[in-house]
């Protein structure tokens, strides 16, 4: 019987551009995973962390952005691995980066670009990108304020919640 993992986030970064929201794609190395392909941030929940804490944690780790303001994507991303028989369900969120905001690739990227969300669309190969894409086109349509399928998060919020609670979950 397959198994099921929630163990990984998925992040997409934007910014506002001349023509409209820019979305960040950083493209894979030929000596890793998936090579040569442009994707999001993406990465795993490490123990005891929460997602919105890995998706703090990944954007800084791939890009060394300090994004302004973070959203949870109502999308949840989902595929099959048929290597080791898992579905996997994968919380998106996106971060709100400044116009003129520098990314600093980590060594699991070799290149980036910035592209218009129908672009980004285009550019991608995987279809759970894409369709967090489609997701993201319709949340941003009346940028600066969220649309449907945006939720803005209160992070000083969450780590005060945390904290109060001790880590727990």
């Amino acid at each position: 019987m397959a198994q099921l993992k929630a163990n990984l986030v998925s992040v997409y970064v934007v910014r506002e551009g001349q023509r409209g929201i820019e979305l960040l794609l950083l493209q894979r190395p030929q000596d890793y995973t998936f090579p040569g392909d442009w994707q999001a941030v993406h990465g795993h929940i490490e123990e005891g962390e929460t997602a919105w804490q890995a998706a703090l944690r990944e954007v800084r780790e791939e890009t060394a952005l300090q994004p302004r303001r973070w959203f949870r994507l109502f999308e949840v991303e989902t595929f099959y691995n048929p290597e080791n028989d898992t579905v996997y369900l994968v919380p998106t969120f996106m971060a709100e980066a400044d116009r003129q905001a520098q990314c600093e690739l980590s060594p699991g990227h070799r290149s980036h670009v910035w592209r218009l969300l129908p672009e980004a669309r285009a550019q991608c190969a995987w279809e759970t990108l894409r369709s967090s894409i489609d997701a993201l086109t319709v949340a941003t349509e009346k940028w600066p304020h969220a649309g449907a399928g945006l939720m803005e998060l209160d992070l000083d919020a969450l780590q005060r919640r945390q904290a109060s609670s001790g880590g727990e979950r």
